[in-house]
Protein backbone atom coordinates (compact mmCIF):
# COMPACT_ATOMS: atom_id res chain seq x y z
CA UNK A 1 0.00 0.00 0.00
CA UNK A 2 0.80 3.64 -0.62
CA UNK A 3 2.45 5.60 1.97
CA UNK A 4 0.17 8.18 1.94
CA UNK A 5 -3.19 6.39 2.22
CA UNK A 6 -5.65 7.94 4.14
CA UNK A 7 -5.73 6.78 7.52
CA UNK A 8 -9.32 5.30 7.30
CA UNK A 9 -8.02 2.80 4.80
CA UNK A 10 -7.99 -1.04 5.72
CA UNK A 11 -4.65 -2.36 6.80
CA UNK A 12 -4.99 -6.25 6.48
CA UNK A 13 -1.45 -6.21 8.58
CA UNK A 14 -2.98 -4.33 12.02
CA UNK A 15 -4.92 -5.65 15.48
CA UNK A 16 -8.96 -5.39 14.31
CA UNK A 17 -10.51 -2.29 16.80
CA UNK A 18 -11.10 -1.05 20.15
CA UNK A 19 -10.17 -3.32 22.69
CA UNK A 20 -14.07 -3.04 24.64
CA UNK A 21 -12.73 -5.58 26.85
CA UNK A 22 -11.57 -2.89 29.46
CA UNK A 23 -14.38 -1.02 31.42
CA UNK A 24 -12.64 2.36 31.57
CA UNK A 25 -12.52 2.01 27.36
CA UNK A 26 -16.31 1.26 27.77
CA UNK A 27 -17.06 4.27 30.26
CA UNK A 28 -15.16 6.84 27.78
CA UNK A 29 -17.02 5.69 25.13
CA UNK A 30 -20.46 5.96 26.53
CA UNK A 31 -19.28 9.27 27.91
CA UNK A 32 -17.93 10.41 24.71
CA UNK A 33 -21.24 9.39 22.89
CA UNK A 34 -23.38 10.79 25.50
CA UNK A 35 -22.22 14.41 24.32
CA UNK A 36 -23.61 14.30 20.89
CA UNK A 37 -26.34 11.76 21.00
CA UNK A 38 -29.56 11.46 22.61
CA UNK A 39 -29.74 7.99 23.69
CA UNK A 40 -33.22 7.94 25.33
CA UNK A 41 -34.55 9.52 21.98
CA UNK A 42 -32.98 6.38 20.30
CA UNK A 43 -34.37 4.40 22.77
CA UNK A 44 -37.93 5.89 22.07
CA UNK A 45 -37.36 5.54 17.95
CA UNK A 46 -36.12 1.93 18.55
CA UNK A 47 -39.10 0.98 20.65
CA UNK A 48 -41.90 2.26 18.70
CA UNK A 49 -39.96 0.63 15.75
CA UNK A 50 -40.45 -2.74 17.22
CA UNK A 51 -43.40 -2.24 18.70
CA UNK A 52 -42.18 -3.11 22.25
CA UNK A 53 -43.74 -3.31 25.31
CA UNK A 54 -43.50 -4.67 29.00
CA UNK A 55 -44.28 -7.99 27.45
CA UNK A 56 -41.51 -7.86 24.48
CA UNK A 57 -39.08 -10.05 24.65
CA UNK A 58 -35.52 -8.56 23.12
CA UNK A 59 -32.46 -10.39 21.89
CA UNK A 60 -29.58 -8.49 22.12
CA UNK A 61 -26.52 -9.82 20.01
CA UNK A 62 -23.03 -7.49 19.87
CA UNK A 63 -25.19 -4.28 20.71
CA UNK A 64 -22.01 -2.28 21.47
CA UNK A 65 -21.22 -1.15 24.99
CA UNK A 66 -24.81 -2.24 26.21
CA UNK A 67 -25.65 1.30 27.00
CA UNK A 68 -28.83 1.16 24.68
CA UNK A 69 -29.69 -2.34 25.58
CA UNK A 70 -29.45 -1.31 29.12
CA UNK A 71 -32.31 1.20 28.66
CA UNK A 72 -34.34 -1.08 26.09
CA UNK A 73 -34.67 -3.58 29.41
CA UNK A 74 -36.73 -1.12 30.99
CA UNK A 75 -39.04 -1.48 28.49
CA UNK A 76 -39.22 -5.17 28.28
CA UNK A 77 -37.57 -8.17 29.59
CA UNK A 78 -34.74 -9.48 28.05
CA UNK A 79 -33.79 -13.21 27.21
CA UNK A 80 -30.89 -15.08 25.22
CA UNK A 81 -32.66 -16.28 22.30
CA UNK A 82 -34.62 -15.10 19.87
CA UNK A 83 -38.05 -16.87 19.41
CA UNK A 84 -40.22 -18.01 16.33
CA UNK A 85 -41.72 -14.47 15.28
CA UNK A 86 -39.55 -12.47 17.25
CA UNK A 87 -37.47 -9.28 15.90
CA UNK A 88 -34.22 -8.53 15.37
CA UNK A 89 -32.90 -4.99 15.85
CA UNK A 90 -29.40 -4.23 14.26
CA UNK A 91 -27.69 -0.83 14.46
CA UNK A 92 -24.00 -0.11 12.78
CA UNK A 93 -22.29 1.90 11.07
CA UNK A 94 -23.84 1.55 7.35
CA UNK A 95 -22.58 4.03 4.53
CA UNK A 96 -25.57 5.05 2.37
CA UNK A 97 -23.42 7.59 0.48
CA UNK A 98 -22.36 6.98 -3.25
CA UNK A 99 -19.10 4.78 -3.25
CA UNK A 100 -17.53 6.98 -6.09
CA UNK A 101 -17.41 10.02 -3.45
CA UNK A 102 -16.32 7.77 -0.42
CA UNK A 103 -13.28 9.94 -0.04
CA UNK A 104 -15.17 13.24 0.77
CA UNK A 105 -17.76 11.32 2.91
CA UNK A 106 -15.75 9.92 4.91
CA UNK A 107 -13.32 13.04 5.73
CA UNK A 108 -16.72 15.10 6.11
CA UNK A 109 -17.91 12.23 8.76
CA UNK A 110 -14.30 12.77 11.00
CA UNK A 111 -14.56 16.06 10.30
CA UNK A 112 -18.18 16.38 12.08
CA UNK A 113 -16.65 13.97 14.99
CA UNK A 114 -14.33 16.03 15.44
CA UNK A 115 -16.55 19.09 16.01
CA UNK A 116 -18.86 17.27 17.94
CA UNK A 117 -17.08 14.92 20.17
CA UNK A 118 -13.49 15.10 20.03
CA UNK A 119 -10.35 14.28 18.51
CA UNK A 120 -10.34 10.96 20.71
CA UNK A 121 -13.65 9.86 18.97
CA UNK A 122 -12.63 11.01 15.47
CA UNK A 123 -9.82 8.80 15.91
CA UNK A 124 -11.83 5.90 17.08
CA UNK A 125 -13.96 6.15 14.61
CA UNK A 126 -10.80 5.89 12.06
CA UNK A 127 -9.93 2.86 13.89
CA UNK A 128 -13.74 1.43 12.90
CA UNK A 129 -13.88 2.56 9.37
CA UNK A 130 -10.57 0.98 8.80
CA UNK A 131 -10.35 -2.38 11.01
CA UNK A 132 -13.77 -3.02 11.96
CA UNK A 133 -15.32 -3.78 8.50
CA UNK A 134 -18.30 -1.43 8.23
CA UNK A 135 -20.21 -1.88 5.07
CA UNK A 136 -22.82 -0.19 3.07
CA UNK A 137 -26.96 -0.28 2.69
CA UNK A 138 -27.26 -2.42 -0.27
CA UNK A 139 -25.03 -4.75 1.10
CA UNK A 140 -26.71 -4.83 4.65
CA UNK A 141 -30.23 -5.52 3.09
CA UNK A 142 -28.78 -8.37 1.13
CA UNK A 143 -26.91 -10.23 4.07
CA UNK A 144 -30.03 -9.51 6.20
CA UNK A 145 -32.23 -11.46 3.59
CA UNK A 146 -29.84 -14.30 2.96
CA UNK A 147 -29.95 -14.72 6.79
CA UNK A 148 -33.26 -15.28 6.15
CA UNK A 149 -34.84 -12.03 7.96
CA UNK A 150 -37.39 -9.76 6.08
CA UNK A 151 -35.96 -6.07 6.97
CA UNK A 152 -39.51 -4.60 7.94
CA UNK A 153 -37.73 -0.71 9.06
CA UNK A 154 -35.32 0.89 8.42
CA UNK A 155 -33.75 4.37 9.80
CA UNK A 156 -30.78 6.64 10.51
CA UNK A 157 -30.18 6.69 13.72
CA UNK A 158 -27.38 9.73 13.05
CA UNK A 159 -25.08 10.04 9.96
CA UNK A 160 -23.96 6.79 8.55
CA UNK A 161 -25.79 5.14 11.67
CA UNK A 162 -28.46 3.33 10.38
CA UNK A 163 -30.72 0.82 12.29
CA UNK A 164 -32.85 -2.29 10.89
CA UNK A 165 -35.56 -4.20 12.09
CA UNK A 166 -36.14 -7.18 11.22
CA UNK A 167 -38.47 -10.43 11.08
CA UNK A 168 -37.82 -14.13 10.84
Amino acid sequence: MSVDRPLWLFDESRYVGVDYTDGGVVNDYDRQHGSFRDHDEEVRKIAQALGLSELSTVLDIGFGTGELSIRLARLCRLYDMLKKGGKLFLTDVVFGFDPRRHHEAIEAWLSGMRRLAGEKLAEETVVHIRDEFSTWEWVMRGLLERAGFEAIGEFEIMPNMRAYVCSK
